[in-house]
């Protein structure tokens, strides 16, 4: 006569096996550690597309235009942006300087772009309209008949 447990009874699913073994594995790590490997999961999980995550600010935030828009305006995250950057100024000034390199590199692009007349602050052409009966309005603002 042999003696079975209830968990030899139970057939669980590859899926299940996997979830018990990740949470064994959680269980042998530390409170901080077990924090870090669960944002790191939820950084990298692709189903989870409704959250953003500020490697600044270390959260997850909507992202929804507007609320992720407002978060970036934020003090927080204006202050913890400005702290990452004056950390990676002490730790690596070079790989700081290349970036600014990059930074200015780009703003003088779009400097030339601008002046020989391809940038954005470009107008569009002139464009008349008529409205009801044959009155014609163009961009200068006079109304003709």
């Amino acid at each position: 006569m042999s003696h079975h447990s209830k968990l030899d009874e139970v057939h669980l699913t590859s899926e299940d096996l996997i979830r018990q073994k990740k949470r064994k594995r959680m269980a042998k790590m530390s409170p901080e550690k077990r924090r870090k490997f669960i944002q790191y999961e939820r950084r990298h999980n692709e189903k989870d597309g409704n959250l953003i995550y500020c490697d600044y600010c270390d959260v997850f935030i909507s992202s929804k235009p507007r609320v992720w828009n407002a978060h970036r305006s934020s003090r927080r995250h204006m202050d913890n942006f400005e702290a990452y950057y004056a950390m990676v100024a002490g730790v690596e000034p070079l790989l700081l300087r290349e970036i600014n390199e990059k930074v200015q590199r780009a703003r003088n692009r779009s400097q030339v772009a601008v002046n020989i007349g391809q940038g954005i602050t470009v107008g569009h052409k002139e464009v008349t309209v008529k409205v009801g009966n044959n009155v014609v309005y163009n961009p200068s603002g006079d109304a003709q008949k």
